[in-house]
């Protein structure tokens, strides 16, 4: 079964008809699309719980909404299929559940343009990090050290932390997969080349900034295995 297939051939004229442009990468299927320099994410995963799922989730600025969220009658926050028929049906709701809920919910979110995170990879943000590594013990190449970030996401941090846990998550990735930073004048600082590849890239600021606003259902772990899962992939 080819799921990209799948996903390109019901959701991508579709989705093109509401604006939205298709991305692909390792890690998942992304949909993007522009009003008033905003962007707006159809982001689509696949779920490291089940092993046939997908998870799709509607974000802009900080706001995300899964698509389980706008149904009554469902209770995992994943969309499962056994075959290829029956990953087209919920892919076909995903078309429903976006066209009938998530446009008007993306009108409702009201954003000011996107304000750029400060470039933590500057010679003077050095002392706030190494003070924020040495004082929650910090490792970059154990990925204990996950946990330590994760249960600091639980309670309230502060721009300073987030930041730092940015930084550090992307330490973390760099250390164990091999990869390096980059900057984008859009996005901030970035994680690419994930172990080798091209196209595995990582934004950390913007991960961390999603889990401070649903930390009961995400995780720096649950990303993590995502970019595991992702470059096992590759090796074999």
């Amino acid at each position: 079964m080819n799921i990209t297939k799948c996903i390109e051939d019901i959701l991508l004229d579709r989705f093109a008809q509401f604006g939205f442009n298709y991305e692909k990468s390792d890690t998942g299927w992304t949909y993007i699309r522009e009003f008033g320099g905003v962007k707006e994410f159809i982001e689509i995963e696949k779920s490291n719980w089940y092993e046939n799922a997908i998870s799709c989730e509607y974000r802009k600025g900080t706001s995300t909404r899964n698509t389980i969220a706008f149904l009554r009658d469902r209770i995992e926050q994943v969309h499962v299929f056994s075959d290829e028929s029956t990953l087209k049906e919920e892919l076909k709701l995903i078309v429903d559940i976006t066209e009938k809920y998530a446009l008007k919910w993306f009108e409702q979110i009201k954003v000011k343009k996107k304000d750029l995170p400060d470039n933590f990879l500057k010679e003077e943000w050095a002392p706030l990090l190494q003070s924020f590594i040495r004082k929650n013990s910090i490792k970059f190449d154990n990925i204990e050290s996950i946990l330590i970030l994760d249960k600091m996401l639980k309670k309230e941090v502060s721009k300073e932390e987030i930041y730092s846990i940015s930084y550090c998550f992307g330490e973390i990735i760099k250390q164990n997969f091999g990869a390096e930073w980059d900057y984008s004048p859009e996005d901030g600082p970035f994680i690419n080349n994930i172990a080798g590849s091209e196209k595995i890239a990582l934004k950390p600021f913007v991960l961390v900034t999603k889990i401070v606003m649903n930390p009961d259902v995400l995780s720096l772990e649950y990303f993590f295995i995502n970019i595991k899962s992702a470059v096992d992939g590759i090796k074999n």
